[in-house]
């Protein structure tokens, strides 16, 4: 699960569902309308936070993803 919090009121603003096990890393977009996720579940997921979901995902690992760039 991903959550994305607002720093401002420590409020949790959304929640993501889709990887079966722990997130590594997350990037976000530059204008903060998408955000990639990758995780141990050996997935790199694409998410629109504005629709709150998963658009792609990409299952080309054989292990956990540990960074993004």
């Amino acid at each position: 699960v991903l959550r994305i919090w607002d720093p401002r009121t420590c409020q949790k603003i959304m929640k993501l569902r889709g990887h079966t096990e722990n997130i590594r890393a997350i990037v976000i977009s530059p204008d903060g309308t998408k955000c990639l996720s990758a995780s141990a579940d050996a997935t790199v997921r694409l998410w629109d936070l504005g629709q709150q979901r998963c658009i792609a995902t990409c299952l080309a690992h054989q292990e956990g993803v540990w960074t993004l760039q």
